[in-house]
This record gives structure tokens, sequence and C-alpha cells, in this order.
């Protein structure tokens, strides 16, 4: 079966008519069982993926080798909290005053002041940060945070191009945008010029886009049922670790080169093991490429100790195939109410995520805390709320909807609250960090939700829309934060949130179902002639043929038809 495939399979299985398979083993014979195998290459994988395991040491390969990556991520948005960090200024000519026994020293000051004329001081070093290095300060200091919107502004072109490659070309396309990502961060380390470096910024926000989507999307479509609660906490922990870890790199590097070199070796490590995973089997179904899906099931099976399961059989209605390929993802996501609906309100949701969580984490370096020490206390309150985001989106009183609402709330109010005690200073940081742990949990869970919501079809090419519209907020988030002053801020991250958690109370719940492998699973699982969403047909108005979609509800079929007569559906229910 080709240099990829595993060579360990000890068991044959024997096709029977009417799809009925018997399992032999190698021994002789080891287990009998005769079942319906599903024809069409989504079922089957959905059917087969439990039989190898969806829960065993497959898995957690992937979990470690895929979610580990977002920890690299945090760093890539990160790094500008100290490489782009406020510089000292040196007032030239300037002896410094002797109080008592200390020394003091008025000719530095901890930030620039742009008063005294520029000929009369400069900066004590150049290579602590960027923004002295390109002289990033006075009338050019809108500059310092339009590099950081630069990133985001690159991320979010990211999303959409390699999203759809990604759902064109597979989940291991994700090397590609991983060499863009490593391309841009060496070439920021050694840029010379500010077009240079804020091109290269850039550049690494693409890359970081869509390794980051495409791992998250292969990761959700390898686990079973019974794990898909650990994207909601395993790659959300990594990232605030990573957030973490930059403060004790930047305390010891305090070169931003440096710095940037150092945080590269990272993705390198990465790039010597993705080229050997193997390609999601969802994926591999969704085009229509079975054997192949098939395959990967049977490595799978084997690494998780489980018998191989019942290999595919051919689809016997070839119009399902074609009613599969007639219509492309960006089309049905435009047409189909069902998915347009649940689109604009997960859009606002993680534009809402987006400009909150990178807003607080971001500012907050500017609370009265040693820069360091905020940055380490912003990542490590979000772990808690990580932690226990895969016990809340899986509790029946909560849910993914549940939590991602209320954690918008709980947010909004926090920030309310801290904006109007303003001037109590330890009651404003701890409500500050609590409304960054909270927006941090809906970013936890909203990833897991935004891919149950939609088939898997359209899931990456959805999944970037929506983290487009998060980057447009991330690339507010620093401009609101360096000149909104103190109060403003807190109430413009405050509104977004309390706006997406109302929204977000009216979407379905997704706890317990099984992942939607085609528009035509958002059905009702009783349709009516009375559904206020009828099943549409995937193919164009302008398709002469008549289209169907089947919906089974226990023995029960109900077949919808429509059928094209210039151009308008006409549907006659037939049971």
């Amino acid at each position: 079966r080709g240099a990829r495939t595993c060579n360990f399979v000890h068991s044959v299985a024997i096709i029977r008519p009417q799809n009925h398979w018997v399992m032999w083993g190698a021994g002789g014979r080891a287990e009998a069982e005769q079942e319906d195998v599903p024809t069409e290459p989504t079922e089957y994988v959905e059917w087969a993926l439990p039989k190898a395991g969806g829960r065993g040491a497959f898995q957690y390969i992937y979990i470690v080798a895929l979610g580990s990556q977002s920890a690299y991520s945090a760093m890539l948005a990160f790094i500008s909290v100290f490489a782009g960090a406020d510089p000292q200024q040196e007032l030239l000519n300037c002896d410094p005053g002797v109080v008592g026994n200390s020394t003091l020293a008025p000719c530095v000051s901890p930030h620039v002041v742009c008063s005294i004329g520029r000929d009369a001081w400069e900066f004590p070093s150049v290579s602590d940060t960027y923004v002295a290095t390109f002289d990033l300060v006075c009338e050019r200091r809108a500059l310092a945070p339009l590099l950081q919107t630069l990133f985001f502004a690159g991320y979010m072109v990211g999303l959409l191009f390699w999203g759809r490659l990604s759902d064109r070309l597979g989940r291991r396309f994700g090397i590609v945008p991983l060499i863009f990502m490593q391309f841009g961060l060496l070439g920021q380390s050694v840029a010379t010029s500010f077009v240079t470096f804020a091109a290269m910024r850039c550049l690494t926000g693409f890359g970081n886009s869509g390794y980051a989507i495409i791992c998250y999307v292969w990761l959700a479509e390898v686990l079973g049922d019974d794990l898909r609660s650990v994207i909601a906490w395993f790659p959300n922990m990594m990232y605030s670790l990573g957030q973490v870890l930059l403060s004790p790199m930047a305390y010891y590097i305090p070169d931003w080169r440096g710095l940037m070199r150092t945080v590269s070796l990272f993705g390198f490590c990465f790039m010597l093991y993705v080229p050997f995973l193997h390609e999601s089997p969802r994926w591999l179904a969704a085009r229509g490429r079975a054997e192949e899906a098939y395959t990967v099931l049977c490595c799978m099976a084997r690494l998780n100790g489980r018998h191989e399961p019942a290999p595919p059989t051919k689809a016997q209605s070839p119009k399902v195939e074609r009613l599969a390929l007639c219509r492309s993802a960006s089309t049905r996501l435009l047409v189909d109410p069902r998915i347009l609906r649940r689109l604009l309100m997960m859009c606002l949701a993680w534009f809402a995520t987006a400009m909150g969580f990178f807003g607080l984490s971001l500012n907050a370096t500017r609370l009265p805390l040693d820069i360091y020490w905020a940055n380490a206390i912003s990542g490590l309150v979000c772990i808690p709320a990580q932690l226990s985001s895969g016990w809340l989106i899986d509790a029946a009183w909560c849910g993914r909807r549940g939590t991602v609402a209320g954690s918008f709330l709980a947010c909004g109010a926090c920030l309310l609250l801290s904006a109007a005690l303003a001037h109590h200073a330890l009651t404003c940081i701890v409500l500050y960090y609590a409304a960054t742990s909270a927006v941090s949990l809906s970013f936890a869970v909203i990833y897991i939700y935004a891919a149950e919501l939609f088939p898997t079809k359209l899931r990456t090419t959805s999944m970037g829309i929506q983290s487009m519209c998060a980057r447009i907020g991330a690339m507010l988030a620093p401009f609101v934060g360096a000149f909104g002053g103190k109060t403003l801020p807190l109430i413009t991250f405050a509104s977004p949130c309390i706006l997406a958690g109302l929204v977000v109370s009216y979407l379905p719940e997704t706890r317990g179902k099984k992942l939607p492998g085609s528009i035509n699973d958002l059905c009702s699982a009783s349709p009516s002639v009375d559904d206020v969403e009828p099943c549409y047909a995937e193919c164009p108005a302008d398709d002469p043929v008549a289209h169907s979609v089947r919906h089974d509800n226990n023995t029960k079929t109900f077949r919808v038809e429509w059928l094209w007569q210039q151009g308008q559906p006409s549907s006659s229910f037939v049971s």
C-alpha cells in the first residue's frame, strides 16, 4: 500500500454480499461480526473510527504533536511585548544627583519624554527593543502598535488563503505555512529597516495562521467523540504556557534579535516530524478517498490495539458523489441560510473573543507591575479556566453554548466593574485578570464549538472566515490600548463581549453530537412539511438534474426532492 502504510496487518476482512463482513485473525478465526458497512465515505469513517479506537495511543500522539504548536503561536503573538517594549531615555550632558546613601539617575527616564528636544537625549541601548532600533517614538510612535496590527493582518489574510488550500490539498499541507512562518521570523531578526521588519512581521502572521488553523482542524478530525473535549483545553493551555515561557526567555535574552532567533528554534522542531504524520481520515472521506482513509484507520487500530475495521465498499448510487462535489465550499456558505446564520453569529463571537483576549493580554504590561511578571501572570490566570473548560463543555447544565456565552458575559461584567473602580488599584488589577481568565475560557471553547457547528467539507474554510473576523478584533486591540487612556479601553473591550454573549445563546448546542459530514447533516432529525429549515440541495439552481437528500430517523426515511424549473425550486415530500 505504499511506504506510509502500516505494514502490520495480521487480519483479512472478507466482504460478503449486502455489505456484511467477517474478521479473521492470523492464527485462525479470532472474531466474527456481521453488520452493515456504510457505503458513503464520510459515513463510513464515522462508523469505522470508533472501531479503530477513537481514544488511544494514536490520538495521544497527535494531541502532543499538533496541540503543542499553540505554545509557538503564543510566542510569535506576544514576542512584541518584550521586543517592542517602551525604551528608556537618557539625557545628554547630565550629572546624576545624590540623595542620602543612594545614587539616583534622573538623567535616565523609563519612558521617552517627547517634550525634550531630540538632540538632547538618546537611547541607552538600541538593541533591547526594536522601538529604539527603528526610532518609533514621539511623532513615529503610532508605528509601534501598527507592527502588531500588521501581524494580525497577515494572520487574517492567511486564514482565508491557507484554509481553502487545506480543504483542497489536505491537512499535511500545513508544513508549507510553517516554512513561511519560519522565514518571516528569521527575516525580522535580521531586518535593518522598518519597512523590511514590517513586511517580515506580516509574513510571520501569514504563515502562523495557516499552521495554527490546519493543526487545530487536523487534531479535531482524528479524535473520537469521547476525546473531543481535549481540544478545548490542551492547545489553549499550551498557548498560555508559551506566553508564560516568554517572560524568562526575554529576561535572560534582552537583545530582541537574539530573542527572535531563539524562539525560531521551536519552529524547526515542528518541521522535523509534521511531514511524517498521517492525513486526516475525515478529510480523505470528504474528498471521496475512502481507501486512503481506510489505510489511516488501519494504522490507528494497530496503534490503539484494536481490530481493523471492515474496508469500505463503493457507493451504490453515483449521484451521491456528484451531489458532494457539485458546489464549492464558499458558495454553500453564502447560499445555505443555516450555514450563513451560524457563520454571522460566530463571526461576532470570534471578533469579541480576539479583541478582548489580545487587548487585555497585550496591555497587561501597562498595569502597575513589572513587565515580566505582568505578562507571566496574564498567561497563568488563563490556565485554570482552560483546564476547567473540558469539564464545563461536557456538563449537561452548561455545554459548549453555555460556556462560551457565560464567559463572554463574565468578562464584560468584570471589565465594566474595573472601569468603575479604576481608582482602586488592587481591585482593578484583580478584576482585570479575572476578565482575562474569563475571555480565555471563551477562546478555549470557541474553537471546538466552531468546529462542531460546520460540516467537514466547510470546516477549515468556515473557521478561516471566523478567525478572519477574530483578527480584525485583534488588529484593533493594540491601538485601543495604546491611545484609549485608562477606562475607555476597558469599556471598549467589554461592549462586544456582552453583545456576543447574548447572540451565542441563540446558537444550537453541539454537546454529544457527531461532527456533521456535510451540509445535509445540519437538517432537522425529523423533517416535515412545516420544517422551518428545509434541506436545500447542494447543487446550483441551474443544474438540470433533480437532487435528493435523505434523512433517517429511527425506522422512518424521508426523501426531499428539489426539481429546478427556470431557476425556481419546487418541493415535494415523499415518505
